[in-house]
């Protein structure tokens, strides 16, 4: 076998390497472009999902925070200290109304120097600050729980983003594809015309 025809052989084997290639790269190109649009679709969901709880869990933080270092603040507006206490208040007095009213008689009884209107006058002083206390403690809690809840939706928003780089990744793989495609197309291309070259010299040689 002449070192030509040899070399023809091997442009021969080459060539259908080259192709394999490329037909493997088109299938797998393929696939990805059935699930491209779903996935594009899905990408947006994220973008959006992410950029909507990171917001909330922004504004959860922000608003635990604040409730947590100034949780007298929202009791410095009187209308809402007002609506916190009275509404306190009157759960306090479904409960426990019925031994206030029997303690106030019998301290009244005992006492008799102070009216029941004073003596009942006192302790409704004393319950509102006590129920202050307790709303402000009750404030710094759901601040506390505020910020867990903050720190839940950064989580949720990490996972979120994780799956849309997972989707940027298929679709850069996607991309490299088409290119490693679009390399094999040129190299066949021109392994094609070295060969045609190569068979019209031995065909030359082979008149000669």
């Amino acid at each position: 076998m002449f070192p030509l025809t040899e070399l023809i052989e091997q442009k021969h084997q080459r060539l259908k390497t080259f192709e394999a290639k490329q037909e493997q790269l088109i299938q797998q190109s393929e696939k990805g472009a059935k699930t491209q649009l779903k996935r594009n679709i899905n990408s947006t969901y994220h973008i959006i999902k992410y950029i909507v709880i990171i917001a909330i869990a922004l504004t959860l933080l922000v608003a635990g925070i604040f409730l947590i270092s100034k949780p007298g603040t929202l009791l410095e507006d009187q209308n809402v200290k007002t609506i916190l206490v009275n509404g306190t208040k009157q759960e306090y007095a479904i409960t426990t109304g019925k031994t206030l009213k029997e303690a106030l008689i019998i301290l009244y009884e005992d006492e008799g120097q102070l009216s029941i209107e004073e003596i009942t006058s006192a302790l409704n002083k004393a319950l509102d600050h006590t129920i202050e206390k307790q709303l402000k403690k009750n404030i710094v809690l759901t601040g506390l729980l505020l910020a867990c809840m903050a720190l839940f939706f950064m989580y949720i928003a990490r996972l979120t983003r994780k799956i849309f780089k997972r989707n940027k990744s298929l679709r850069k793989k996607e991309i490299l594809f088409q290119e490693l495609i679009s390399t094999y197309k040129d190299m066949i291309e021109e392994e094609n015309n070295e060969l045609k070259n190569l068979q019209e010299l031995e065909n030359k040689q082979a008149y000669s």
